[in-house]
């Protein structure tokens, strides 16, 4: 436990020496977010070519921390908010590795007195359902946030990701 507090009481301190870097070089104030992304993608280039070249990757990783910690200062984040919004997207995600990709499992949806042969559209946290009319679709099995009905379409939206 105290091998940690060391670490996480360093990893903070280096936080904010490289915070402080990019003040004294004007790279907070001086530059954009775009100049930083683009400063992002190259770094992460170099990363790609000795990762496929089977070198040491640590130089590449703490490059890209540093360009991370650049465009999270200018947007008033810090890399804890960050790690944890991503975090709270993933954290009951399912799935399985697939040729080196990572499939998300599908997620499951039920609806009383629906049509299959009507459609449905999934995406993120809204699922969209086209369908004959209103009375396709039973609300009370469904906890969702709100409800929006067009002419065709019911709009079921929920305050976490279903995906």
């Amino acid at each position: 436990m105290q091998r940690q507090t060391i670490e996480t009481t360093y990893l903070v301190t280096l936080v904010e020496k490289i915070k402080q870097w990019h003040y004294d070089r004007n790279l907070i104030d001086g530059a954009n977010d775009k100049d930083q992304v683009c400063k992002l993608i190259q770094e992460v280039g170099e990363l790609s070519d000795n990762v496929c070249k089977g070198r040491d990757v640590s130089d590449d990783i703490g490059d890209i921390v540093v360009v991370l910690i650049n465009i999270a200062e200018r947007n008033k984040l810090s890399l804890t908010e960050c790690i944890q919004q991503a975090y709270n997207d993933i954290h009951d995600r399912k799935g399985k590795m697939v040729d080196g990709i990572f499939i998300k499992e599908e997620p499951s949806v039920t609806f009383t007195g629906y049509d299959e042969s009507e459609s449905i559209f999934i995406d993120e946290n809204v699922i969209k359902l086209t369908a004959e009319s209103e009375d396709d679709f039973d609300y009370s099995t469904c906890e969702a946030d709100s409800f929006v009905i067009t002419e065709d379409t019911i709009t079921v939206k929920f305050d976490d990701e279903i995906a």
